[in-house]
This record gives C-alpha cells, sequence and structure tokens, in this order.
C-alpha cells in the first residue's frame, strides 16, 4: 500500500469525512485531496505530516475507534514515506520529458520493463500512480541506459542532465544520472522552482489571510515615547531595524505614502523564522491602516533570494493594497543600500556587497533628515518601472478601460485554455450554473449583465479580426479530482462559481457551436 491508500483507508475506519480531516488537522481541502489522490506526498518528518497524525488522532478520539491509536498512525505513516519519497507528479514531469525528448516508443518500452502500454499512458496522463514507484523508477531507468546509449541520444541526455557527454559512457554513472534527474533528485534551483509551483499552486487567498488572522488583527497604540533615531550595527541591526521602523510607522499617525527599497542579501536574515514573522505582521498592519506601500524590488539577486522574495511577497500583493515596482538599470554592486519612508520616519542603511555583517543601519524621526530621505526616495522612484499591476474592485474602471484598450489592437488571438471562454457561455446555462452555486438573484443579474458586456466586447473583436481558442478538454475523472471553476477572470466577483461536469459538457457543446466567421476553436482531448 502506498501513502494515499493508508490515509484513504484510515479515513474509511474512522468513518470521518475528508473536511472534518481538513479542520483538525489545519491542512487545507486541496492539500489534503491530493495526499488522497496520491499526487503529493508530505515530506517525512515535515510540519504537515505532524498536524495530519495529529488530525486523525483526534478523530480517532472523537469517534472512539479503538482499533487505532496516534503511535500505530505515526509509525505506519512513517514507514511508508520512509519507502515513498518521489514526488509522483514531479517524477512524472520528468517522465513525460524523457519520453518525448528520446521520442520513446511506449509499447517497445512497455514489454521490455513488463507494463501495460495502456497502464504507461495512464502514469503519464496522471490517471495512474505505479503501486511502488521506486521500483518503476528503476525499470525505466535500464530501459533507457539499454536502449539510448547512441551518440544522438546522449547528446540530448547530456544538454538535459547538465552533464558531461563523456561520464555517460560510464553505465553507472549513466543510470546514476537518469535515476536523480527522474526521481527529481535535480539542482537545488530545479527543486526550489518545483517548490514555489507547488506552494502557489495550493495558495489560497482566504486561507492566507485567516492563518495571518488579517481580518483580526487591531492596530496597536502607542505604548510609550519612541527615540528620535536610533543606529544599528551587522546582520542583527539589520532586522532590528526594519522591525522598528515598520513599529514606528505603526504607531504614527501619518497617513503618507510608505517607500521601501532594499539590494541587501536575504538569505541569513530569512533563516530568522521569527524575524520573518513579525516582518511579515508588520506589513500586515501597515496595509491594514490603509498605508499605500511603493516597494521597488531588487530582481538582480541570486536565484535562492528570488524565491524567497517571491514566497514572502506574492501573498501580500494579492491582498491588492502594495504598489511593485523595480529598477532597470542595476545599481552598482560595490554597496547594497536598504531605503523606508513614511510620513514620520526614515530608515537608510548601507555595506559593502557580500557584507551584511558590517552594515550600518539609521531609523530616525528627526523631520530635517527624514525629509532628505523622502526626497532621495522620490527621486529613485521616478526611475523605477512598474513591475505588477494589480487591479482591486476599487480599480474596475480601470481594468475594464486597460481591457477595451486590447479589444482595438488589429490581429488574430490565439488563445491556450484549459477553462473554456465566457463569451460562448448562453444566458440560460449561466443561470444555472449561478442557481446552481446558490447565487442571489441580484446578483445573478449583475453577473448576467457584467458577462453580456464581454461578449459584446468579443463581438467588436470579431468584426474586424479572427479569434482561435486551442480548447483542452477535461473528463469526468478531472473533476473528481479538483474542483473546476468558471472562468470569470474579466468580470469583477468575488466569489469562486463551481461547476459540475454536465454543466461543463454542455458549456462545451455551445463553445463547439459558437457561430462567427471569425472564430475558429480547437479541440484536444490530451491533456
Amino acid at each position: 500500500m502506498n501513502f494515499a491508500d493508508v490515509l484513504n483507508n484510515y479515513i474509511d475506519i474512522i468513518g470521518c469525512t475528508a473536511k472534518e480531516l481538513s479542520k483538525t488537522s489545519n491542512i487545507s481541502q486541496a492539500v489534503l485531496s491530493r495526499y488522497r489522490n496520491g499526487s503529493r506526498i508530505p515530506k517525512y518528518n515535515s510540519k504537515q505530516l505532524i498536524q495530519l497524525i495529529n488530525g486523525l488522532d483526534i478523530l480517532t478520539k472523537k469517534y472512539n475507534t479503538k482499533e487505532l491509536n496516534k503511535n500505530n498512525i505515526k509509525i505506519e505513516l512513517e514507514k511508508i514515506l520512509n519507502k515513498d519519497t518521489i514526488n509522483f507528479e514531479l517524477f512524472r514531469t520528468n517522465y513525460n520529458i524523457l519520453i518525448d525528448i528520446l521520442n520513446i516508443n511506449v509499447s517497445e518500452m512497455s514489454r521490455y520493463i513488463g507494463f501495460d502500454a495502456s497502464y504507461l499512458s495512464k502514469i503519464k496522463t496522471g490517471t495512474r500512480k505505479p503501486q511502488n514507484l521506486n521500483d518503476f523508477s528503476n525499470a525505466i531507468n535500464k530501459y533507457i541506459i539499454t536502449n539510448y546509449n547512441d551518440q544522438k541520444s546522449l547528446n540530448l541526455l547530456s544538454n538535459l542532465l547538465k552533464t558531461n557527454i563523456n561520464s555517460l559512457k560510464n553505465k553507472e554513472v549513466y543510470y546514476n544520472k537518469i535515476k536523480n534527474w527522474l526521481n527529481n533528485n535535480k539542482s537545488t534551483e530545479n527543486n526550489n522552482i518545483n517548490s514555489f509551483l507547488i506552494k502557489l499552486d495550493n495558495f489560497d487567498l482566504n486561507d492566507y489571510i485567516n492563518t495571518t488572522k488579517f481580518n483580526k488583527i487591531k492596530i496597536p497604540t502607542l505604548p510609550g515615547q519612541l527615540p528620535k533615531s536610533k543606529t544599528y550595527y551587522g546582520l542583527s541591526g539589520f532586522k532590528a531595524s526594519q522591525l522598528d521602523i515598520l513599529k514606528r510607522i505603526i504607531f504614527s499617525k501619518s497617513k503618507e505614502d510608505i517607500f521601501f527599497y532594499s539590494n541587501m542579501p536575504i538569505i541569513e536574515a530569512s533563516k530568522d523564522k521569527d524575524f520573518s514573522k513579525k516582518f511579515t505582521i508588520g506589513l500586515a498592519l501597515i496595509l491594514k491602516k490603509g498605508l499605500k506601500l511603493n516597494m521597488i524590488h531588487n530582481l538582480d539577486r541570486p536565484f535562492n533570494e528570488l524565491m524567497i522574495g517571491l514566497e514572502g511577497w506574492i501573498p501580500l500583493y494579492m491582498t491588492g493594497l502594495i504598489n511593485s515596482y523595480y529598477l532597470k538599470d542595476n545599481p552598482n554592486n560595490i554597496y547594497s543600500h536598504i531605503e523606508c519612508t513614511s510620513g514620520t520616519n526614515a530608515l537608510s542603511g548601507i555595506c559593502i556587497t557580500g557584507h551584511i555583517d558590517r552594515s550600518k543601519i539609521i531609523v530616525t524621526n528627526k523631520k530635517n533628515e527624514v525629509k532628505y530621505y523622502q526626497e532621495n526616495n522620490k527621486a529613485l522612484l521616478k526611475k523605477a518601472d512598474k513591475l505588477i499591476n494589480i487591479y482591486n474592485t476599487n480599480k474596475e474602471k480601470e481594468y475594464l478601460e486597460l481591457i477595451n484598450s486590447n479589444y482595438n489592437i488589429k490581429g488574430k488571438r490565439i488563445n491556450m485554455l484549459t477553462n473554456l471562454p465566457l463569451y460562448t457561455i448562453d444566458n440560460t446555462l449561466l443561470k444555472d450554473i449561478l442557481t446552481f452555486n446558490k447565487i442571489s438573484i441580484k446578483e445573478q443579474q449583475s453577473i448576467i449583465d457584467a458577462v453580456n458586456k464581454e461578449k459584446n466586447r468579443i463581438k467588436m473583436i470579431l468584426k474586424h479580426n479572427k479569434i482561435f481558442d486551442k480548447i483542452t478538454v477535461l473528463s469526468q475523472l478531472d473533476f473528481k479530482k479538483q474542483t473546476r471553476y468558471l472562468d470569470i477572470s474579466k468580470i469583477y466577483f468575488n466569489k469562486k462559481i463551481i461547476i459540475n461536469y454536465n454543466l461543463y459538457k454542455r458549456h462545451l457543446l455551445l463553445t463547439k457551436k459558437y457561430k462567427n466567421n471569425n472564430y475558429n476553436c480547437q479541440i484536444n482531448n490530451n491533456n
């Protein structure tokens, strides 16, 4: 049995629902669903595994399940994870790349490794997962090193694996290189990318707001008099100075915009989880006060620093309360700086690049110094370009102007779609979908009006231009594996609209029948 089988077995024995387990273990329903269908597993000895074990233990006691106890659950799940350490989704991605790049004949490979060809195809599409992923991986490795040792194949693989072609002529090295790459034991950079993409895939803004208690945060009052200015040194000072300026901004009565820029290294500071947590809460309090934050990012960073920055800032950006910028012309690489100003406070620091332990940072609320730093930062902001444009409900008019300007651009539109286009739906089906979601009559009408405006905009394009939609069709199994939603990205509505398979099929039929001489769609059944 694999991890998913054992977990589902526990849920059956206890007699609980997945929703109950999600709540008691504090693991999102999306992540738990991936654990249950085998597309993802928690890491051995990770926080998520501990949460899952504790959640199962709570429910065994609630439902008086005498045949299970916390110790046995822990031992069995850890034993499974010790064997099953390969991330299936990453394995499947790499498996598909190998098949494509080497032009592998799946039927021939199936005969060699003793698996049915249709079974291999299902693994390729992700509808099946091998019972023992490690054994399956070994079989693939043996097939490749035996059948793909010609010069052309080795050239392709040396580029893919970023290794010397001569090293692949040694069978043992060749086998280990393929195994490590296929089993997603790639470079740290690739693991960071995959880790970030998985986190982004599972990210839910509502969960984030609830976890950080953003909605419940109260603005604190000033406990006492803060010093007019203070000087900080080294790494500890780098962290303390940022918490100090955030504290001063939070306690200040000023409503002026906040400015922040730093090209200081963040690796060492990010290792301090307590600092990271306090820094995030400080930013959340600033946003809660309704202050506008103008943030200039330094994109000229090592890859791992960029990933840390993305993971920290994207959730904050999704609140729609930050203006983000970057500098096209990279600053000199001899010195690193950090700058922050508000209406009444300023922070300014410098160090020789690579020597944050020798940094010096000043935090001050002296009027003449604050004014000096404000003017400098205004000049810096003028040199910056917009990094991300964020449109929330307060900027609906600007957003509609943006998409309307796109409709006036001449040329053929080619769209690669999984979600079906909103402009092919009719009002009858739309009403059925909205009723299925228990949306009020008043809200239904506003959505229908917004969708009709979008349809009219598309008709304007189709008068003089062509639209070509390449649509990947979803199967009934896709709907069982994951909740699917209507694509309402072109209209403003703050709830997700769920669609089931039958509603999706009706929408697909309407898309195929959509009549316009300038519209064409291509249906693709392979995901």
